[in-house]
This record gives structure tokens, sequence and C-alpha cells, in this order.
């Protein structure tokens, strides 16, 4: 689907030092919430956000993983699937914490998880969610960069993947998203190497919310 470009031209990314944040999750505060357009339709899903009054940013949830896991370590012979469904890297059983995440334009050096474990902080996944609403018809491209494993889904369906071997790749992914309100997730392994994430979305009329939720 795309075509890895392992680069590390984007330093100006690196300055988000989100991977250095221990707490379980961070209070939103009033200035972090950005209004946007009310949508036209009213579909809505049970965790959709007010669009009048929404706040930007990502529900992160973390998973913690040992390089005793056949798919993590740098000798792991694994090819990422195309689909992430497909591992158990997600799964509630390895979950370490959830937390507020205002960007996913995060950089180099991201290591986020760290439990005190033999082999941390170096293997860990990341899944962020999040809400899109699609105001007007146009081009939305994803700027990602990724040290391991990357995809991203909308409303279910795989819109852009990208993967790197331990050095991180970089990519500029054009989509197609459907007009109105449609759930998004991210999904990051970081497998082997040095850990890196960077993905920002640009593009007229397409905004992000935090995905409201109980607990």
């Amino acid at each position: 689907m795309t075509a890895i470009r392992p680069a590390w031209a984007w330093i100006a990314l690196a300055a988000a030092g989100l991977g250095c944040q221990k707490d379980y999750r961070v209070g939103l505060q009033e200035e972090d919430k950005v209004p946007v357009a009310q949508p036209d339709s009213g579909a809505v899903g049970e965790d959709a956000p007010d669009w009048a009054d929404c706040t930007r940013g990502w529900r992160g949830q973390y998973f913690n993983h040992l390089e005793g896991h056949a798919d993590f370590g740098e000798l792991s012979p694994t090819e990422p699937p195309f689909d992430p469904g497909l591992v158990d890297w997600w799964d509630e059983g390895y979950a370490a914490f959830e937390r507020y995440d205002a960007t996913l334009d995060i950089g180099p050096g991201f290591w986020p998880v760290d439990q005190g474990f033999p082999d941390d902080p170096a293997y860990f996944a990341v899944r962020w969610t999040a809400w899109v609403y699609v105001e007007e018809a146009g081009p939305v491209t994803a700027y990602a960069t990724a040290s391991t494993d990357l995809w991203v889904e909308v409303d279910g369906q795989p819109v852009a993947q990208l993967h790197g071997d331990g050095e991180a790749a970089s990519d500029t992914i054009g989509l197609d998203l459907p007009l109105g309100q449609s759930p998004v997730t991210v999904y990051f392994a970081q497998r082997r190497g040095d850990s890196a994430v960077a993905l920002r979305f640009v593009g007229e009329g397409a905004n992000f919310c935090y995905p409201d939720f109980e607990g």
C-alpha cells in the first residue's frame, strides 16, 4: 500500500517529548478544548464527542511485552501482518496503562512503558483511538514515521500502514476519508531497535477529537 522510505529528515518532529510521561492519564484542561464544526448528520456512536466543544487528542492504551514473546526482540523473524487484529500484541493480558495523548507527532526516543520488568522499556505496543469528522471532500494527508510497525484504521478499515526494521521509516500517505463522522484507530508496535513514532494528519475540513468514554 505504501512505499517505505527510511529517513531521519523529519528531525523537526523530535521536540514532542510525550515518551517521558509515566502518569496513567493526563487530566484534561479547559484550555485544551478546541471548538470544531457541528456535524450536519445525527449519526453518533456511544463514545462520540460533542463536536461543538470537544477536546483534541487521543486515548492511548499501552501494552508491555518481553523479549520472550515470539514477535518481539532483535532476533524475531516475525513479519508484520496486513491486519493488526491477527496478532495478540494489544490483548488485555499485556495492558500496562492508558492516558490522554495530545498528539501522535512524537519523534525518536519514545519509551513510555517501564514497569520494572527485565526487558523494559524495550518492547511495547500502543493503541490510540479518536474520532474524525470530515466536513468536505478533499485530500487528507498522513505524514507517518515508525521504527517498526504502524497501522491506521478508519471505521474499522485499514487505510495506511508503515513498517521499519528497527530504524525509522517515513512516508507521506494520501487518505480517502469518508464524509461525516468516523472512529479512527492507530496501532503502533515497538518490536526491535530504537523507538520512534510520528503521525500527523493534514487536510482542509478534517477534525480530530478525543473519544469520550466511561472509566
